[in-house]
This record gives structure tokens, sequence and C-alpha cells, in this order.
């Protein structure tokens, strides 16, 4: 991944104009990216970052998506009682969460 993040890879991909949010302010400041199609939008989310909240993470955020979506569904079905099914979610990710 190392290779994708870096400034001289960055800059021959913004050079194509095909583009991406640089992944480094460094790479977002260069004239390369500046003077590329892309750098009208690529500050947006230099400016998201410096104004929003990174949320928590675990190598385990798959397993927790899996049951999140699983909920959900049961949540939407006709009489459900999401009351238990947050108490019972909540569970269920504590437990992915500690093991």
């Amino acid at each position: 991944m190392a290779v994708v993040t870096s400034l001289d890879f960055q800059m021959n991909l913004a050079s194509t104009g095909v583009g991406s949010v640089p992944p480094t302010i460094e790479a977002s400041q260069s004239d390369v990216y500046l003077n590329s199609p892309v750098a009208p939008n690529h500050f947006i989310v230099f400016d998201m970052l410096q104004k929003g909240i990174c949320y928590p993470f675990t190598t385990k955020d798959g397993d927790i998506n899996l049951v999140y979506n699983e909920f959900m569904q049961l949540m939407y079905e006709p009489g459900a009682d999401i009351q238990a099914l947050a108490d019972e979610m909540a569970e269920v990710v504590n437990d992915i969460l500690q093991s």
C-alpha cells in the first residue's frame, strides 16, 4: 500500500488527469495537483478532516458490520421490538470486542 500512497505515485496519477483525492497534504499542495482537473474538489476532504471526527475502529469492524447488517434487517420487520434487538445487538458487539 505504501507505493499507492507515495508522492511519486500520486503525482503520476494526477498528471494523467485520472487523479484522486491525494493521500497527503504534501501531495495536495503540489503543482501537479493544483493544476489537475481534480484540484477544485480535493480540498473538500482536507477541510472535512480538520473539522471532523475520526471515529475509532478495530480489527473486528468487519465482524461488527455483519452483526449490524443482520440486526438492521430484523429491525425493519413489521412488529420488530427495536429496543430488544438493539440491546441484543449491543451484547453481540460487546462479545466480539472482548474476544
